[in-house]
């Protein structure tokens, strides 16, 4: 959530609350014997997150890996 605060409004990601939301939801309501599956989109979602403590890439670099991390997490979206 602190990503999206830290953004310019203009190039928030705003699907990434309901993501995260998802993704915190499904880890704390699985049951006992259930476990939340390790999909990739949880891995790109977290990598997402940290793309602006990347300074190892470009502010080219980072946009880049930013949109193949989002088509990633939401598939749909770049249809």
């Amino acid at each position: 959530m602190f990503t999206l605060i830290d953004q310019p409004a203009d190039a928030r990601d705003e699907s990434l609350a309901d993501l995260a939301w998802e993704g915190a939801c499904a880890t704390v309501l699985a049951g006992e014997h259930t476990a939340a599956p390790a999909v990739p989109a949880t891995a790109a979602l977290t990598l997402h997150a940290a793309l602006p403590d990347l300074v190892m890439f470009t502010p080219h670099e980072r946009a880049l890996l930013g949109d193949w991390l989002s088509r990633v997490i939401d598939p749909e979206a770049s249809a």
